[in-house]
């Protein structure tokens, strides 16, 4: 008996097919090719693996279909051949690339698996944006916001899908001048804590700085926002001021956003030395980049230790933990300068002051190094600087330099515990310095 659904749905993808292999026998590359082929690829082999496909397959080897019907769809080499030549094109396509990861054009066939994760009320809502209702909404996001030029869909290699997106975003409130760009990103969460952010980013921060030609990129999070608080100390941008009351139309609220920047400068010298990732220099403690903010904790931490600072002139108070955030000795700038925060839970556990690649390029230099009092006398701290040694050992730095206030036994001792040679004395406007060093 003739069905004439089936022969229409067998002609209809046949039609895709012929159409597919024109597009790519045409050697045309465009967006909108891509698209179309992606969007064509995905229906047929929707097709291929569904159970229309062995159905109409079996009706034509049971001679059930008219002999005039075309049926290339119906050999399994002409859906094989377009899916490898696809794929081999969509790589070639690629605007981006890293090991596990392609960053390229959104598209609207990308609704649904965008659909999958902006659903999500833990991923747009800390952004500032809400989450999606349904599908036809991503859709209309793609098409309105996403699918715009340097935005990309973050797709993972092994799947072919999108999970997430980043982009830079051009003549935003931060990014004012023509050779700025703000970057922004999200991420499904199931994808979150596999460092695929940073990847991602790296990535299109390479293309800012090198194809692109940009001097500054800058990047932005709402407070309450730690983890994307952390993709960016990660990349190495750098701290620039905090904006109370920011409107967030898209919620209708306002909310402090905090303003970091990355210069093309303080890009090239991260990839001279590598991009340096201080979060390893503890297992036991997160670490963090502190920050103005954060001026009131690390005092409270200092005046807990009367005894070193009676012996290096000069008392703890906000405004000199303020200058020593941002202070540098000559010819560093503050891309080198580490003012970290060690973390037990909320509670600050240590502070270090860690500048790289100073006064040379294979020494690190400690500023200064607190550690909260009721640590102190169990191998907390030596247990912080041994670790930390060993991670900058690792990153190619041979020895570590720092300054102890003559006189005071208990830094002395300390820092000799922990073998630190002292090599000379420097004196200064408020005391004689006892300059020690460690070579790995």
């Amino acid at each position: 008996m003739r069905n004439d659904e089936q022969i229409r749905r067998i002609e209809g993808y046949e039609a895709m097919l012929r159409e597919a292999e024109a597009l790519l026998r045409s050697g045309a590359r465009s967006p909108e090719t891509v698209a179309r082929l992606r969007e064509l690829t995905r229906a047929l082999e929707a097709y291929y693996t569904g159970g229309d496909w062995m159905r109409d397959f079996e009706a034509d080897e049971a001679g059930l279909l008219p002999k005039d019907l075309p049926r290339g769809v119906l050999s399994e080499d002409g859906i094989y051949d377009l899916l490898e030549a696809f794929g081999e094109l969509e790589a070639e396509a690629a605007v981006l690339e890293t090991d596990r990861l392609i960053l390229r054009p959104w598209v609207e066939s990308d609704a649904e698996e965008c659909f999958r994760y902006a659903q999500d009320p833990r991923v747009g809502p800390i952004a500032g944006w809400p989450a999606h209702t349904d599908v036809e909404e991503s859709r209309r996001v793609i098409r309105e916001i996403l699918a715009v030029p340097e935005t990309y869909a973050i797709v993972w290699k092994q799947s072919g899908q999108p999970i997430g997106a980043v982009g830079l975003n051009f003549k935003t409130a931060v990014a004012r001048e023509p050779e700025e760009a703000e970057l922004g990103y999200w991420l499904g969460v199931p994808w979150w804590g596999r460092g695929i952010m940073p990847e991602a980013a790296r990535a299109l921060l390479r293309h800012a700085f090198e194809d692109l030609g940009l001097a500054r990129v800058w990047c932005c999070y709402f407070d309450g926002n730690d983890k994307s608080r952390r993709v960016q100390e990660k990349l190495g941008f750098r701290y620039q001021k905090s904006i109370p009351d920011f409107p967030v139309p898209q919620l209708g609220e306002t909310r402090t956003d905090h303003v970091n920047c990355l210069t093309a400068e303080e890009w090239r010298r991260q990839r001279e030395r590598g991009c340096f990732d201080f979060a390893k220099l503890s297992r036991d403690y997160a670490i963090r980049r502190m920050r103005d903010v954060d001026a009131d904790a690390i005092l409270a931490l200092c005046q807990q230790n009367t005894q070193y600072y009676e012996y290096c002139g000069k008392q703890p108070s906000k405004e000199l933990i303020l200058n020593d955030l941002h202070i540098t000795p000559p010819g560093i700038e503050e891309a080198d300068k580490y003012y970290l925060g060690f973390y037990e839970g909320e509670t600050l556990a240590a502070v270090m002051d860690l500048i790289l690649a100073y006064p040379d390029g294979k020494t690190c230099f400690i500023g200064f190094f607190m550690l909260d009092r009721q640590r102190q006398g169990k191998q907390v701290g030596s247990g912080i600087i041994r670790e930390a040694c060993r991670v900058l050992k690792n990153a190619g730095f041979t020895a570590v330099q720092l300054g102890i206030d003559k006189g005071n036994p208990q830094s002395t001792h300390f820092w000799k515990k922990n073998g630190f040679q002292i090599v000379r004395e420097a004196e200064r406007e408020d005391g004689t310095i006892l300059l020690a060093e460690k070579f790995f």
